[in-house]
């Protein structure tokens, strides 16, 4: 699975290149937005220990509300505009390629009721499992770039705890590999 994702990010990232940048940005956005709410708060309650004066919370509390407002204004504006219009590129690009490669086959292969059926699964399939896989790949970045930053800030404070936290997100991957493997499976099986 891992093989044919990679196979599939190679291809988005050849049609339609901007598509694919955006969703790394994305995803290291939003895991900035993640992280940035752990280190605020983080930052926050240690200041209060501190005895915080009202210069430095406000400061602090300002520089959160500056990033969110920029992060949120290019999440909307990814997802709400620019992200349908590369969607639609990608949808052309790979319905293109799969009618160039149905140009070059012989009339008969479309006579057998399975390559027909494989065929037209394809085309109603590609273009959304290609953004589901690039979506997916944003997520996968997102919750990197969290844990790493939660993993971080957790062994300063206590180890131990970011150890039992390691242990159930690589758990939790283990599950969700064994989950998108049972997909595929079920996915092919009731393929008409």
């Amino acid at each position: 699975i891992i093989h044919n994702n990679a196979l599939m990010i190679g291809k988005i990232a050849r049609f339609t290149p901007l598509y694919f940048v955006f969703m790394v940005i994305e995803g290291l956005i939003q895991g900035a937005i993640n992280s940035a709410a752990a280190l605020f708060n983080y930052e926050l309650l240690n200041a209060v220990d501190e005895g915080l004066d009202f210069a430095r919370a406000a400061g602090i509390i300002g520089a959160m509300a500056l990033f969110y407002t920029l992060a949120f204004a290019f999440h909307k504006w990814y997802w709400c505009i620019v992200n349908p219009l590369l969607r639609q590129k990608l949808h052309l690009r790979m319905h293109e390629e799969l009618f160039v490669k149905s140009r070059s086959l012989d009339l008969a292969c479309f006579d057998d009721p399975a390559f027909y059926n494989d065929f037209v699964w394809a085309m109603n399939q590609s273009d959304t499992r290609a953004a589901s896989v690039m979506e997916d790949t944003g997520k996968l970045i997102n919750r990197l770039v969290s844990t790493g930053t939660l993993m971080t800030l957790m062994f300063s404070v206590e180890p131990i705890i970011a150890v039992i936290l390691l242990a159930v997100s690589a758990v939790s991957i283990v599950a969700n590999v064994i989950g998108d493997r049972v997909g595929y499976s079920y996915s092919r099986a009731t393929n008409p």
